[in-house]
C-alpha cells in the first residue's frame, strides 16, 4: 500500500488520554440569589391550588380524624369496661384478701413504735442529752401526737370485750396516770429513763391466738414478771410483749399490760378503732453507752415479730 504524500501524521501531544474517563460535564447553574422560604411554608399550611392543608386536602384529614375519634373512643370504653370489672370485685368497708383468709402476704401485724426514728438517727441510733431538750423534744412530741388521738376515744363506747366487730375505746389515762414513775411532762427523756410506746399496726381480719402465762414459748422473763405483776385469773388473754437487753443494770415495766389485750381485735374496718397501746419504761440507761434493746410480740399465729432500737444517753443526768 502506497503512502499519499501529502499526508501526515497527527502530532503526538505527549498526554495520554483515559478513554474510560467521561468528559467533565461543566458546573450546573447556580441557584437564584434570593430564595423565599416563606412562599414554601404558607404553601405547605394552605396551597390554594391544590386547597390543601398541612398537605391533606378534607377529605384526607375527614378520614385521619374518623379513624382516630374511633380508636381513642374504643381505648376508652375498654378501660372504663376493665375498671368497672375491676370495682365490682372490691368492697368497700374490705379488702379483697385478708389474712384470715389465707390470700394475703401479711399474715400477721408487725410491732410498731413510737417515738419515730429521726431520718439522722443511723442503724435505729436514738440519742439524746437529759440535760438538752432540744435533743429530745421530737421523741417527746411524737409520743404526744400519737396519744393525742386517743383522748376521748373512750366516751360513749360500748364495752367491746363480750361484743365483736364494734371499737374498743383506749382509755389513755392509763398511761398519763402511770406518770409517777417519770417525768409528767417529758416522758422520762429529762432522765435517763426514757418512755416508749409500742403498737401493733392493723391487719384486716386478723385474730390472733394467744399463749397461755405460762406456756413454755415464753420467755421465761416474761413469764416471771407476769407471775408477779398480774392477777392471770382477773386479766384478759393478751398478745405477750416483752423487751430485752444485754446491758446489765437496765430494766423494763410495762403499763398498762404487758401485751394487748385479744379483745380488741379483728379489726373489720370499724369506724373509730383505734390499736390499743404497751408503754415501755427503760430505766436506768447508763451514760455515753449504746443500749441495744429489743421487743417482740407472742402470740401462736405471731412468729418473730421483732423490734429492734439502741439507746445512748450523751451524758450522765445524775
Amino acid at each position: 500500500m502506497s503512502k499519499t504524500p501529502n499526508s501526515k501524521m497527527p502530532e503526538y501531544s505527549g498526554k495520554d488520554v483515559d478513554l474510560r474517563r467521561p468528559p467533565t460535564s461543566q458546573p450546573s447553574a447556580a441557584p437564584p440569589a434570593f430564595y423565599d422560604r416563606g412562599v414554601e411554608w404558607r404553601t405547605f399550611l394552605w396551597n390554594p391550588k391544590t386547597k390543601e392543608f398541612l398537605g391533606r386536602n378534607a377529605q384526607s384529614w375527614g378520614k385521619i380524624t374518623a379513624f382516630y375519634v374511633v380508636f381513642y373512643a374504643f381505648l376508652a370504653g375498654y378501660f372504663a369496661f376493665m375498671m368497672t370489672v375491676l370495682y365490682h370485685t372490691l368492697e368497700d368497708d374490705r379488702p379483697k384478701y385478708t389474712s384470715h383468709g389465707g390470700q394475703s402476704i401479711l399474715k400477721a401485724p408487725g410491732l410498731g413504735m413510737r417515738p419515730d426514728y429521726r431520718p439522722s438517727d443511723l442503724y435505729h441510733l436514738m440519742e439524746y442529752d437529759p440535760n438538752n431538750e432540744d435533743s429530745y423534744v421530737e421523741y417527746v412530741n411524737s409520743i404526744n401526737n400519737l396519744l393525742a388521738g386517743y383522748d376521748g376515744s373512750s366516751d360513749n363506747i360500748p364495752d367491746c370485750k363480750t361484743k365483736l366487730n364494734i371499737p374498743c375505746g383506749f382509755d389513755v389515762t392509763s398511761l398519763r396516770n402511770s406518770q409517777s414513775t417519770w417525768d409528767a411532762t417529758t416522758w422520762g427523756y429529762s432522765a435517763a429513763s426514757p418512755v416508749v410506746i409500742l403498737k401493733l399496726n392493723k391487719v384486716f381480719d386478723w385474730v390472733p391466738k394467744p399463749y397461755n402465762a405460762n406456756a413454755d414459748a415464753l420467755p421465761e422473763g416474761l413469764r416471771n414478771y407476769i407471775n408477779e405483776t398480774m392477777d392471770v385469773t382477773a386479766q384478759p388473754q393478751m398478745v405477750w410483749v416483752w423487751c430485752e437487753t444485754k446491758e446489765e443494770g437496765v430494766s423494763f415495766t410495762y403499763t398498762p399490760y404487758a401485751g394487748f389485750p385479744v379483745y380488741y381485735y379483728p379489726f373489720v374496718n370499724q369506724q373509730g378503732f383505734l390499736s390499743p397501746l404497751v408503754a415501755v419504761h427503760i430505766k436506768d440507761l447508763p451514760a455515753e453507752t449504746e443500749v441495744r434493746v429489743s421487743c417482740e410480740a407472742y402470740a401462736k399465729n405471731v412468729k418473730e415479730e421483732t423490734l429492734l432500737f439502741t439507746w445512748k444517753v450523751k451524758q450522765d443526768p445524775h
